[in-house]
């Protein structure tokens, strides 16, 4: 039981010998750390005021319209006028417009990227260039693709 008190009491002894050492050390890295969060502070603040500067300077003004979607045929082919003027697929969709089903009155009158679409799909155009394989080859397990839209 003496034996045990001793271990306690060398222990305890040795125990709150492990104190910090020596403050004037701790304070040396509190103002280490407080100058790095300083200059952490100072290059975040020019940062911002750059990226503040660059966006106040920027002059983009978006002059866009929402687009509104329809699926009433008068709206639909209305929406194929301007397009048809400029383009002879979309003529050739605009005046065949009434033969159309109504999934590609839809798909041209709410989005003219499908005109070319529906155009080659009613003319039967499917041989397009196609190359095989990876877009990018980058020596991976999955292939990385790249889609075009025709």
């Amino acid at each position: 039981m003496k034996f045990n008190r001793l271990i306690f009491l060398l222990a305890a002894l040795f125990l709150c010998s492990c104190s910090n050492k020596r403050k004037s050390d701790n304070n040396y890295l509190d103002k280490e750390n407080l100058q790095m969060i300083e200059e952490i502070n100072s290059i975040a603040k020019d940062t911002f005021n750059k990226g503040e500067d660059f966006v106040n300077n920027l002059d983009v003004v978006n002059e866009t319209k929402p687009v509104y979607k329809t699926d009433r045929r008068d709206d639909l082919i209305k929406n194929l006028e301007d397009p048809a003027n400029k383009d002879p697929k979309a003529k050739w969709v605009y005046d065949n417009f009434k033969n159309l089903t109504d999934t590609e009155a839809y798909l041209t009158g709410n989005d003219p990227d499908t005109i070319e679409f529906v155009y080659n799909m009613n003319h039967n155009i499917k041989d397009f260039p196609y190359k095989e394989g990876e877009s990018i080859k980058l020596n991976r397990p999955t292939p990385y693709y790249i889609q075009w839209d025709n």
